[in-house]
């Protein structure tokens, strides 16, 4: 299945719907992450520096679709507060 942006998300979308995908993309992220670190991350550093950046970078991009999944839940969370700054004070 392809990577859907948020604004490519329907407006009818359920804010269930993007709580799963937000979940979804946080499991992705985490499972990515734990392969950096611990016993792993000898490996892992191992990579050329080119591996390594371009999986950082899809590290990064799960991190960015999940920050722009949760501004798009926060309206329906905070009303009358905007995206991120609502999340966040």
């Amino acid at each position: 299945m392809a990577s859907e942006t948020v604004s490519e998300a329907t407006n009818a979308e359920s804010l269930t719907d993007r709580y799963d995908r937000l979940t979804e993309k946080l499991a992705h992220l985490r499972a990515m992450l734990l392969m950096t670190h611990g016993n792993p991350g000898p490996d892992f550093r191992k990579m050329a520096d080119n591996y390594q950046d371009d999986y950082l970078w899809g590290c990064f991009a799960l991190a960015q679709e999940a920050a722009d999944l949760a501004d798009a839940i926060a309206p329906a969370l905070y009303p009358g507060n905007a995206g991120r700054e609502a999340l966040h004070g």
